[in-house]
């Protein structure tokens, strides 16, 4: 099996699932934190089973994205923490 992480993009991306993680750790509202790393796996899994697939990919991305703009529209999420994320993923 091809390892996906030992190339830049790959290291690159495996640094902005587990940023997402960190990320929701801070997060106080525990069903917001949940949803955030459940579809930080979801993105992560995509990318790993159906990497060919981009249309997918890009849509567990922008569900992902849109989990941080509402952590960042009810101030959970630090501002610049949220810029990095949106960034990195973008």
């Amino acid at each position: 099996m091809e390892d996906f992480f030992d190339n830049e993009l790959g290291k690159k991306f495996l640094a902005l699932v587990k940023a997402s993680f960190k990320v929701s750790d801070l997060i106080p509202d525990l069903v917001l934190r949940e949803k955030i790393k459940h579809q930080a796996l979801e993105v992560y899994k995509t990318f790993l089973i159906d990497s060919k697939n981009q249309s997918l990919l890009l849509k567990e991305i922008d569900i992902l994205n849109h989990y941080f703009y509402l952590g960042g529209h009810l101030n959970v999420i630090k501002e610049e923490h949220l810029k990095q994320l949106q960034n990195g993923f973008l």
